[in-house]
């Protein structure tokens, strides 16, 4: 209402405006209050959260400075872990082309050792198989030195016969001389030596033994003493042939398997028997030999026809070979 309408109202008009209007500000003032408290109280509470959200907000701040220090931490470890991971991924490079490096190599020295052992195991059968061989030609001459030695004993076993022999005729003839002397009925040849002189001017037995075991041992150049005494035994035997048919008459002489030595009757059974029955028929007839002594070397080491065959066949082989 305007100032000129309440100058327009009655006192009573005006005095009820008043206490309306007081009522009113009484009813206005006991619901500011009210608003008031409630607003304190939302104040308050305002206040108390934003306290509370001021006090979150410190903590906040706090931990984002906390978290901002650890991002901080992080991240140089970070770096420094990148540093490190780079630096290991760089000498990892390095380590893994030195070993490539080294395996290539070592695969190369493998191929070559193979190679190698490939080449080293021809080798190794070449050398057996030339080990055998020389084996096979070591048994080969085992044989032969077998059948040389058995060849050198059946030798020195002719020559202890033969010099047997010669004592037995030595013995004839001292016997016969014995028997001869004072005969001057017998003329022989004046010319003839004696045969006693004849059996002096050959070798000797130790002469002939020591030529028969160096002939064993080593390779020397033939000789034809065997053949001479050979000769001369068949002289000799002629001659004592023709002298015991001049003085048959006179006195006998002994048997010649009286005078013979026990070796010589032994090692020349079929020879002297053969020799016996032919003595009866011809007295001046050849001393009979047997057929392995025909075979035999000379006194300083030829070989046989049978040995000299097999001797050529190992040359032959022996050249084949190389």
């Amino acid at each position: 209402m305007t100032s000129d309408q309440l100058h327009e109202l009655s006192k009573e008009d005006l005095i009820q405006k008043v206490l309306e209007l007081e009522s009113v500000l009484n009813e206005f003032q006991e619901s500011s209050k009210d608003l008031e408290r409630a607003l304190e109280e939302e104040l308050q509470d305002l206040e108390n959260k934003n306290t509370q959200i001021s006090s979150q907000l410190n903590t906040k701040k706090e931990e984002l400075s906390q978290a901002n220090a650890k991002i901080i931490t992080l991240t140089s470890e970070l770096n420094t872990l990148h540093d490190t991971t780079t630096t290991k991924i760089h000498e990892k490079d390095k380590l893994i082309h030195h070993l490539t490096s080294q395996l290539v190599k070592t695969e190369i020295i493998n191929d070559s050792m193979e190679n190698d052992e490939r080449v080293k195991n021809s080798k190794f059968e070449v050398q057996l198989r030339f080990n055998n061989e020389l084996l096979e030609r070591l048994a080969m001459l085992e044989s032969d030195y077998e059948r040389e030695k058995k060849m050198n004993v059946e030798k020195q076993l002719y020559i202890t016969n033969y010099q047997n022999q010669i004592k037995d005729l030595n013995r004839k003839i001292e016997c016969l001389e014995s028997n001869g002397v004072g005969n001057d009925t017998y003329h022989g040849d004046v010319s003839m030596l004696s045969i006693k002189e004849m059996l002096k001017s050959t070798p000797p037995p130790n002469k002939i033994r020591e030529s028969a075991a160096a002939a064993g041992q080593s390779n020397i150049k033939k000789s034809d003493s065997l053949k001479k005494l050979r000769s001369l035994t068949m002289d000799i035997e002629a001659f004592l042939g023709s002298l015991t048919s001049a003085n048959k008459s006179r006195t006998p002489s002994p048997p010649s398997s009286v005078l013979k030595s026990s070796s010589t009757t032994q090692l020349s059974t079929a020879n002297t028997t053969n020799r016996s029955h032919n003595s009866a028929k011809d007295a001046t007839k050849r001393l009979s030999y047997s057929k392995r002594f025909s075979d035999l070397p000379s006194i300083k080491g030829s070989p046989t026809p049978s040995k000299r065959s097999n001797i050529e066949k190992s040359k032959s082989t022996k050249q084949l070979n190389i």
